[in-house]
């Protein structure tokens, strides 16, 4: 009875990973950043066929349209365990308004993967992010807050700005990637 169990529990884990597809970070942000020449995005299900976004939700005070989806992200090929039990899951939202997407964002679940990072792991850097790929990026703006925006140039691709940043405790860490598609959106507080 408890290999059964077991079993069950295992197949329980990994169907619910299998559901989230397996998508390297940059693809994934190429997928969602518009292509040069556009200035809105198409319907959310053309961004990236892999991802299965939920309807689009408005907030009634904001008036912000948003959607998301889940993903299991790989950097460099790996991906990160949340707390060595199984791979974590990422989230995906999209938001703007009513005819366009203005930002996006990337998170990660808690990790402890993401507690002990150092030059040769370090999440939070664009130049490991992607590293070997063709992607330019440069200090944009660096807040008093300790914020760092980067601006990043993808082939064929509009400039996006990113301020990535880690969350969390004794029990993990999760990352986070802001991007917005108009620089006037940042702000440092």
């Amino acid at each position: 009875m408890k290999k059964l169990t077991l079993i069950l529990l295992l197949g329980i884990g990994l169907s619910a990973n299998a559901q989230a597809p397996k998508i390297e970070l940059y693809d994934l942000m190429s997928s969602l950043i518009p292509a040069q020449g556009q200035t809105a995005w198409a319907q959310t299900g053309q961004l990236n066929p892999k991802l299965k976004f939920s309807k689009k939700k408005i907030d009634s005070f904001t008036k912000k349209h948003t959607q998301s989806a889940a993903a299991v992200v790989a950097v460099q090929g790996e991906t990160i365990d949340c707390g060595g039990k199984k791979t974590c899951t990422w989230d995906v939202e999209l938001s703007g308004n009513a005819k366009s997407v203005n930002q996006f964002v990337i998170s990660s679940g808690l990790s402890n993967d993401l507690m002990d990072m150092d030059e040769s792991t370090d999440y939070t850097n664009p130049k490991f992010l992607f590293k070997g790929k063709k992607v330019e990026s440069k200090v944009f703006k660096d807040c008093e807050d300790g914020n760092v925006f980067y601006e990043l140039k993808f082939p064929g691709k509009v400039p996006v700005w990113m301020k990535i940043y880690t969350e969390g405790g004794a029990h993990g860490v999760s990352l986070w990637i802001e991007c917005y598609l108009d620089k006037k959106d940042i702000q440092c507080f």
